[in-house]
Parts: C-alpha cells; structure tokens; sequence
C-alpha cells in the first residue's frame, strides 16, 4: 500500500507548483473510498505519492494508464502498468473500477482517444462510479495568449460536461480552480498573482463557482445507466478539435514585414533588403505519417538568379529540419502575385511540436499569407496510437 502524509499548499512563487497545489486540494475532496482506481498520464512514481498524499483514502489497486512511457523501474508494487492510449482500456474489466482520474492529460490526447476515453471510462467504472479530471480552460489561455506546443486539443468546461453527458455520465460537477477574469473591471488577469489585481486567497475562493473565468477546470460525473451516443460524441470531439486546431495554425508569427488583413486572411509583406522569416510557428503536435503544407507566397516583382527565399518544416524541441526547400523563379514566378507552394513531407513518429516557416533572404519584395494549409496525404501507420484513420487537416 502507498504510503500517505498531507502536505501544506504553497503560495504564489513558482506558478506551477502554486498551480499544484491548489489542484491537489481538488484531489482531497474527491469521493472516499475508491478501491480500484485507473489514472489516465501517470508518467513516474512521482505521480502515485503526490495522489496516495492527498486521496483521502487508502487504495487497494491502482492501475496507471500512460502511452508514451514504460513501467518506471521503481514503481510501486501496488500499481498495475498499462502501456497503451487511453482510448482503449481494454484489459480492465467491465465495471471494476471506482474512480478513473485523468489530471491534466485530455489535452495531450487526439480526438479518436478522448472519445475512446470517455466511453471507455463508462465502461470499466461501475455503476455510480466517478470520473474525474482537469485541464486548461481554452476560454482563459487563448484569451491571454498562454500556449503549450504539446497540446493537442484545449476545451472550456462547459464542452467538456457536454461531452461526459454524451458518453452516459450523470451528476456532472464542474469546477474552477484560479480566477482569471475580473468581472467588475471587464478584464482578463495575469496568472501570477498581483497586488494590483483581486487577492490571492480570493481569486482562490472566488474561481470554484466560476469555472468559465478560471485557469483549470475541474470535472467530475457519475456512471449512471444512460447509454452513451457514440455518434454525438465523435463529432461533437471533432467539431472542438478542428476549431482549436484552426486557431492554433492562425498564430503564425513573422520576424520582418508589415502585417494587413485580419483572421486567416492575413498577410505579411517584406520589402527588398528585409531578410527574415514572413511566417513561422505554430508549434504544433501531429502524427505519423505523410503530409502535405501548402503555403501563399509572392515574390517580386524584380530580377534576380538563385534562391531568394526559402520554406521548411522543422519537429521537436530541437528543432530538427524535416523538409526544406529553396525558393526560385522555377518554383515561384517573380510577378508579385500569390502562389500556392506545396511541400511534402513524411514524420516517421509522433511529434510534439511542428513549425512551419517561410524565409526571405531579402533580394526581392516577398509577401505570405499567414495561414498553412496542412493535410495528410495517406493514412499513418502506427498501431498503439494511429489506429484510426484521420482525414481531416493536421
């Protein structure tokens, strides 16, 4: 059995251990008593200290669910490792769970997965049994421009209880953890606390009733008897997908140029002797497989021979180039207009955090749209985490 101690919540000096804090007083109230508990991201040991400190009680098997990481060589012996995605638990049985708990994980998984998850949740939980989970809201990180590369997907809580309602939950409870809204004043707050902004031990209070307004959002629902609607699920999981994912791929970044326009229609215009990059980012996750980003360029009009400019595709935290490709008279006519280049490249693995750029080297006028259209070209290949096939744009 894990061993079980309470630790004091930390103030405000490093947000992300603030951050847990107040996430691990969200642990403290779950429901008691939980004998079997699946945990959805359980990367290490770590993790089942931090829960068996804060659970109020004593668990008898946890199992740990994580599909990036192997059983860590010095977990507990009470822990059962599954090394899979979280959208297919198959190896729990029907109802033997209590409690499923995915802290901080939904937003890592693609859209195939947390429909999977949801369901899969339903069915290994028995009856009156609690899901529980938390992440970002959307509503608060795209409002102040806070972004993690390796999220795949954010949502506000109010979609995340239309979707656990879909997958055959009851009693849904949502919760808020960190104000970030100042209703008075119409304003949004920074993370760190601040004493020009609303006191620390009230934006604390103040976020559980405001769940819309907060940073987190905390879910928990019951596994009551209404079938889930499959069908509902997916799409509705999709339609929040392709709408993160579009708002990802519009904040594209330029380090030379002006910019005009607004939204997807947005360009960025370089004069001659501007060298830099008309477009890079977005920083984002995307699978295995082939691929094909389609930008808007235009060059010129002028003269010049050779390359003047250049796009390429880079992964990973190193940035690591995938694919790059010169940009000449041949592939793109030096007439001023736009052109649609396409470049095609292949990600042998999931990553988790694909740019895409376009470079002038300053010889001639260069203009870009600040938009890239990607699309895969054929299905990935990747039997734990791809074995759906996506159609729709990366």
């Amino acid at each position: 059995m894990l061993g079980r101690s309470r630790r004091g919540l930390r103030t405000v000096g490093d947000f992300n251990d603030f951050l847990h804090g107040l996430r691990s007083r969200e642990l403290a109230r779950l429901p008691r008593d939980a004998r079997t508990v699946v945990h959805g991201g359980a990367a290490g040991s770590w993790y089942f200290d931090w829960f068996a400190d804060w659970y109020p009680t004593p668990v008898r098997r946890h199992i740990g669910v994580e599909a990036f990481a192997s059983r860590p060589a010095k977990l507990h012996a009470d822990v059962e490792w599954l090394e899979r995605s979280l959208g297919d638990l198959e190896p729990v049985g029907d109802g033997d769970a209590d409690l499923v708990f995915a802290g901080q994980v939904v937003e890592h998984l693609w859209p195939d997965e947390i429909g999977g998850f949801l369901l899969e949740s339903h069915r290994v939980l028995r009856r009156g049994g609690t899901l529980a989970m938390d992440s970002p809201n959307r509503r608060v990180t795209t409002a102040i421009g806070w972004e993690h590369p390796e999220h795949t997907v954010e949502f506000r809580g109010d979609e995340m209880l239309d979707l656990v309602t879909l997958a055959g939950f009851d009693r849904v409870r949502v919760r808020g953890i960190w104000l970030c809204f100042d209703r008075q004043r119409n304003r949004f707050l920074p993370l760190d606390a601040s004493p020009r902004t609303i006191p620390t031990e009230q934006r604390i209070a103040a976020a559980a009733g405001r769940p819309e307004d907060s940073f987190v959002w905390w879910l928990e629902a019951e596994r009551g008897d209404a079938e889930p609607d499959r069908e509902r699920l997916t799409k509705q999981v999709r339609k929040i997908y392709e709408r993160y994912r579009a708002y990802r791929f519009s904040r594209l970044k330029h380090s030379v140029g002006s910019v005009s326009g607004v939204g997807s229609d947005r360009v960025v215009a370089a004069r001659a002797r501007e060298a830099g990059h008309l477009l890079f980012g977005p920083y984002v996750p995307m699978r295995p497989g082939s691929w094909s980003a389609r930008f808007r360029l235009a060059a010129g009009p002028g003269h010049v021979s050779g390359p003047f400019g250049l796009v390429d595709i880079a992964a990973g935290s190193g940035g690591e180039v995938v694919v790059r490709k010169e940009l000449t008279e041949e592939s793109l006519p030096l007439d001023g207009v736009l052109h649609e280049v396409s470049v095609p490249f292949v990600l042998d693995r999931t990553e988790l955090s694909v740019e895409f750029r376009a470079q002038s080297y300053g010889a001639v006028p260069m203009s870009a749209v600040l938009h890239v259209d990607v699309e895969r070209e054929e299905p990935a290949a990747d039997a734990r985490h791809d074995h759906r096939v996506e159609t729709a744009r990366a």
